[in-house]
């Protein structure tokens, strides 16, 4: 049986393949600038700045780049705030001292 799901694999496109099977510790330009709370032309900078590790896929040119790169540099203070108001929305928005009423 797994020669023939091989098989299959061989026969469907490259799209579907990549769709399928995503490549790990890389990231689109897209998602970097989500991450980092900046734009995609921000993030195209820092990979022509060579801050980035970054390179191209498939037929259609889709630059990817390294989520660790990313992850190694800070986050602007807009997705700073955003990140920590979701932190604190999580939690319930409780405060220290807040308790809340017993019925």
């Amino acid at each position: 049986m797994p020669d023939k799901a091989k098989a299959v694999r061989e026969r469907q496109p490259w799209h579907v393949r990549l769709r399928l099977e995503p490549l790990a510790d890389w990231i689109t330009t897209g998602e970097a600038a989500e991450e980092l709370g900046i734009s995609r032309a921000a993030v195209h900078r820092l990979v022509q700045r060579g801050t980035l590790k970054a390179r191209t896929v498939g037929r259609r040119p889709v630059i990817v780049v390294s989520r660790k790169d990313v992850k190694a540099l800070p986050v602007s203070p807009q997705r700073k705030r955003e990140l920590e108001k979701d932190a604190t929305a999580s939690d319930g928005g409780a405060e220290f001292g807040d308790e809340l009423p017993e019925e």
